[in-house]
């Protein structure tokens, strides 16, 4: 810490600067030399301290404080390292996971839908391929979509802020940005990243099924958007906010949610031994399974009783 507070001080009157970077965790190094008797065990125990008070705090069940508790004493050495275009990248993610999410849903809702408009579905069911292979044939084109448009957003995300921010402290700790206030959990900042860009890929293909089966449900492209643009408003004005612990943790698994740094106000999931990460690739995972195999039974019924 002082090798590092030497290399940080104002060259003219030799002062710590204490608003070194908003975006890394030097704001660690001033707290901690603020204090005086301040050891690296204790810093460790503060920071342990921290994770049992707040998970009691919040009323949480034994099982979850000891989860936590377990997973805070196993975290590996703090290293104070730069890491603002790995911060700014997460603190952003929320607008990007919006774009992207709802963007993808928008460019799918006219694919079943226009087909009842238009009447032209049965020269669709009419090709040699078969109506089996016709209807996966779409509903495939349009999960990859979704999953394609949010890997092409989140390169071009992670690319402008390694350009202005420099790709340095992949490494760190994730702890050291979220000062403490978010569970224990065992990720850097560049790994993090990486997380909310996995999930916005599933957390779109999931929104993108949703949307397709709406629209050959509802056979309106704009009835099936309603859904996705009330949840996606709902979400920005905060309005599960406050709503109570158990609203709060489903309403969590919303892309909007979920791929956004509220995603650090983590939930573990006793019955399944996963936390609420780990739980939502399974989760999103069969979703888009469920909802393209709904979808399908639709498909199929309209065969059956006419369009």
């Amino acid at each position: 810490m002082e090798q590092l507070t030497a290399g940080y001080r104002d060259s003219d009157t030799g002062t710590r600067q204490w608003n070194l970077n908003d975006y890394s965790p030097f704001r660690y190094l001033n707290t901690m030399l603020s204090r005086s008797g301040v050891t690296a065990q204790g810093f460790y125990r503060s920071m342990v301290w921290k994770f049992g008070v707040n998970r009691e705090e919040n009323l949480l069940p034994l099982e979850e404080i000891a989860y936590w508790q377990e997973q805070a004493s196993g975290l590996e050495p703090f290293r104070l390292d730069y890491a603002g275009g790995w911060q700014a990248m997460a603190q952003n993610c929320g607008l990007l996971s919006q774009v992207a999410v709802l963007l993808s849903a928008v460019c799918v809702c006219c694919l079943y839908a226009e087909e009842h408009r238009t009447r032209t579905d049965q020269l669709v069911l009419a090709s040699a391929r078969g109506k089996t292979t016709v209807f996966w044939a779409r509903w495939c084109a349009g999960v990859s979509f979704a999953a394609g448009l949010a890997l092409a957003l989140s390169g071009v995300y992670i690319l402008a802020y390694c350009i202005f921010y420099g790709p340095d402290g992949f490494s760190t700790a994730l702890q050291l940005w979220s000062e403490g206030g978010a569970l224990p959990l065992h990720l850097s900042m560049g790994g993090y990243v990486l997380v909310m860009v996995a999930l916005l890929v599933l957390g779109g293909m999931a929104m993108v099924s949703l949307v397709m089966l709406l629209s050959e449900w509802l056979r309106s492209a704009v009835l099936a958007l309603v859904v996705p643009f009330l949840l996606s408003g709902a979400t920005v004005l905060g309005l599960f906010q406050g709503q109570g612990r158990l609203v709060q943790q489903i309403t969590s698994y919303l892309p909007f949610c979920r791929v956004s740094t509220a995603t650090l106000t983590d939930y573990y999931l006793a019955p399944f031994r996963l936390n609420a990460i780990q739980f939502s690739f399974l989760l999103y995972g069969l979703l888009v399974l469920g909802l393209g195999g709904l979808c399908w039974l639709c498909y199929r019924s309209y065969q059956v009783t006419g369009r």
